[in-house]
């Protein structure tokens, strides 16, 4: 499929530069970054705002991608509460212009969502469930969700929770940054979710389109559920380190005015994934599976 090409808008994200990373092995690669230049071999980086219109324009008439993959935006709970405006701005109003130039250079756009779109109360969400989110980051996830799926018509949704990897870049450590350092680490036993290695990500895009799949909204999740505590020494027992550094503690979501849950609930982000079984014909591996690809993959090194 190299002579394809895509286009990623926030190549210096987490997931952004690990996508770049993978796909690179089977398309021509582009990427663009705001304030965080980037440098991935074989990947050619240029400055873009996304909000507005002529740089947006100009990014997708140079490179002229098969298919542009939306990466920017806020993807911290606490990032989005903070600062609501910025987190509507970037994780959806960026789209406009986005949508705008896709259609005119013919461009397919993959915007990736996130599973807090849910409020989590419920024990399974599927891709038919309507959002009943209770945060912020849920808010402007599931707007830019609504804008696509009612404004544009060559569009892929992937709605995903949660991704780990090595970061590309080195803009801020990242939750299996912090695993490695042998620190001690407060991590959640509150929220249950789906942990997937980031590059099963890039696999599903690749299969996806090499299937020529459009106008869908997929759910990539790991087929069980886990809290970060529990994953974090999973992770240790996977990679041999010592999990005594590892800290139990619980969260409490941010929650948008109004919006509430059940006192002492565990709540429960498990994605369906039956869009994906039934069009790409494979099954989301478990934590664990998912854990020890990810081991063959670093060689059994941590870090």
């Amino acid at each position: 499929m190299k002579n394809k090409t895509i286009l990623i808008l926030g190549v210096s994200s987490f997931v952004g530069s690990n996508l770049a990373e993978f796909l690179k092995m089977d398309f021509k690669v582009f990427g663009t970054y705001y304030k965080n230049r980037v440098e991935i071999p074989d990947v050619l980086s240029f400055h873009c705002d996304i909000l507005k219109s002529e740089q947006v324009e100009s990014c997708i008439r140079i490179t002229r991608p098969d298919f542009t993959i939306y990466c920017p935006g806020i993807s911290s709970i606490s990032e989005c509460q903070d600062d609501p405006t910025e987190a509507q701005r970037i994780n959806a109003n960026g789209l406009y212009f986005v949508t705008e130039h896709c259609h005119k250079y013919n461009s397919t756009l993959i915007y990736i969502s996130s599973s807090m779109v849910f409020s989590g109360e419920k024990e399974s969400y599927g891709e038919i469930d309507i959002p009943d989110f209770t945060t912020n980051l849920g808010k402007t996830k599931s707007s830019g969700e609504y804008f696509l799926e009612t404004s544009f018509v060559d569009y892929l949704i992937f709605r995903c929770y949660q991704f780990y990897g090595r970061g590309m870049t080195n803009n801020k450590p990242n939750f299996f940054w912090q695993l490695e350092r042998g620190k001690e680490f407060f991590c959640d036993d509150t929220l249950l979710m789906g942990f997937l290695d980031v590059n099963y990500l890039g696999m599903i895009i690749s299969l996806a389109i090499e299937n020529n799949l459009r106008n869908l909204l997929l759910h990539v999740c790991s087929t069980n559920i886990l809290s970060r505590y529990q994953f974090a020494n999973q992770y240790a027992k996977n990679f041999n380190i010592d999990p005594g550094f590892i800290k139990k503690t619980q969260i409490k979501l941010p929650y948008i005015e109004g919006k509430t849950s059940s006192p002492d609930k565990k709540l429960t982000f498990h994605l369906d994934t039956k869009n994906i079984e039934n069009y790409l014909n494979i099954l989301p591996p478990t934590i664990e599976e998912s854990l020890n690809f990810t081991f063959k993959r670093f060689n059994g090194q941590s870090s």
